[in-house]
């Protein structure tokens, strides 16, 4: 999980609240949306890929 924030973090407050709190709904809503950038930083990153 840590590693999925680390790269969520990324996006600034998009993903995460400021204590660090994962946005559900925003991350999912982008998933379904094959959102460009979400998807392409989460492909780059080799645990998350493979």
């Amino acid at each position: 999980m840590s590693q999925g924030k680390s790269i969520l973090g990324e996006f600034g407050n998009k993903y995460l609240t400021s204590k660090g709190s994962l946005k559900r709904n925003n991350v999912i809503n982008d998933l379904d949306k094959f959102d460009r950038e979400l998807m392409t930083k989460l492909f780059k990153d080799p645990l998350i890929h493979n």
